[in-house]
């Protein structure tokens, strides 16, 4: 399986293949988070503020499609059609639509939003939203209707809540915590925690393999991408990657 992992100090997407880096894509400024199709990566700039559509057979950037200031998290709908951004400084999702590559709506969420992951079936996108960046402060997750494109509900978790994604299957949703280097695991139905694993230092990023036995987390301080089993949530490999942000396992 290829995964692709954000790098902000290095300016490129590394391609891991194999537990090893085979390549760097340069993707902007500030490459903070990827999302894939099987013929395009979607990357975030944080401080070019743009989202950088790249082939991914070629690997060259082939469009850039400028959004709020300081875009974090992105995720694609199922099927690619939609692209959900994160701002971080504006406070909103931009919703993009890929096959015109423009935006064409943002959503109002919490105080500095960053994860991002949307339901197997679309309907539903989960936001994390960062507050004030304490250790101390409890975070919330923002819950999308993606047909009115209005916050539904809101789910409180601990402080430090940075990545997220959604259980391809079944009805999970994944949290980094930055401060406490672990990932929780959150039923969307009871909204109640199901799981618990400890990872590399200051966890930002997830992303989950097709069948969803695998979480890929990037351990930023750890200089690592964290490969933990869903299932026990135990750490199966760890990837060497120098400050590794956004991650994504896209489909071949």
């Amino acid at each position: 399986m290829t995964v692709y992992v954000a790098g902000p100090d290095t300016g490129t997407v590394a391609v891991v293949e194999g537990g090893a880096v085979v390549a760097a894509i340069p993707a902007g400024d500030k490459p903070y988070a990827v999302a894939a199709t099987t013929e395009r990566l979607y990357v975030t700039d944080f401080t070019g503020h743009a989202v950088s559509v790249v082939d991914r057979d070629t690997r060259a950037v082939v469009s850039r499609i400028p959004v709020g200031t300081s875009p974090g998290g992105i995720v694609l709908s199922p099927g690619g059609r939609r692209a959900y951004v994160t701002n971080y400084q504006t406070h909103d999702v931009h919703v993009i639509d890929t096959a015109t590559c423009r935006v064409i709506a943002t959503v109002p969420v919490g105080a500095h939003p960053n994860g991002v992951g949307v339901t197997r079936d679309g309907a539903h996108v989960y936001v994390t939203n960062t507050g004030a960046n304490s250790p101390e402060q409890p975070n919330d997750v923002s819950v999308i209707d993606a047909s009115s494109l209005t916050v539904v509900a809101s789910i409180e978790v601990e402080a430090g809540a940075y990545g997220l994604a959604v259980a391809p299957v079944g009805r999970r949703v994944y949290v980094a915590h930055y401060y406490s280097h672990r990932v929780l695991a959150i039923d969307t139905a009871s909204r109640e925690i199901v799981l618990q694993a400890e990872v590399g230092q200051s966890p930002e990023s997830l992303a989950l393999s097709p069948d969803g036995t695998l979480l890929y987390v990037s351990s930023r301080r750890a200089h690592e991408l964290t490969i933990v089993g869903t299932e026990a949530g135990e750490v199966v490999a760890r990837v060497p990657v120098r400050h590794p942000a956004g991650v994504t396992a896209p489909p071949k």
